[in-house]
């Protein structure tokens, strides 16, 4: 043989390499999948998560299957920042800053459970028009210090912004 002609097991390694590589990270995102992680999904697990990203679909199909926009679920980290918020569809659409999202749960059958605690969270994230959607009559309300918690929105959660 001549020595252009030859191949090596360099070479062989060379070439197959890629498509070696490919296999190996497409069964990674399947096994990934099987075992219930959702790496590349942004769809929301919940009817709060939902309210929380602004998915009207999402939450209108999690309220046909018989989820309750009223009951607390957890939003996961990274929807509305690094910490998990357990939050029901409303406070969820507070936090997330979606007016179109409240009028919608409201009329959805969505309930504010805890006027003070839902005034809270908008005077938290700075988000007054929640106040006109909800109906709630006044000026915010400044029952959140920032200097007395790390976390404003953790202290609506923990106390329902009651000093």
């Amino acid at each position: 043989m001549v020595g252009s002609e030859r191949v090596t097991a360099a070479t062989i390694a060379l070439v197959a390499a890629p498509p070696i590589l490919a296999f190996a990270l497409v069964a990674g995102f399947l096994a990934a999948e099987t075992l219930g992680f959702r790496p590349l999904d942004a769809e929301p697990a919940n009817v709060s998560e939902a309210s929380a990203m602004g998915a009207a679909a999402a939450a209108l199909r999690f309220i046909a299957n018989g989820s309750d926009p009223n009951i607390p679920r957890v939003i996961a980290p990274g929807v509305l920042g690094n910490a998990p918020r357990t939050v029901n569809a409303i406070d969820a659409a507070i936090l997330g800053r979606q007016p179109e999202m409240i009028q919608l749960l409201r009329q959805s059958g969505a309930t504010v459970a805890d006027l003070r605690r839902s005034q809270c969270l908008a005077d938290a994230v700075q988000f007054p028009e929640a106040l006109s959607i909800l109906g709630i009559a006044g000026t915010p309300s400044a029952v959140v210090s920032t200097g007395e918690a790390d976390d404003p929105i953790e202290a609506c959660l923990r106390d329902g912004g009651r000093n």
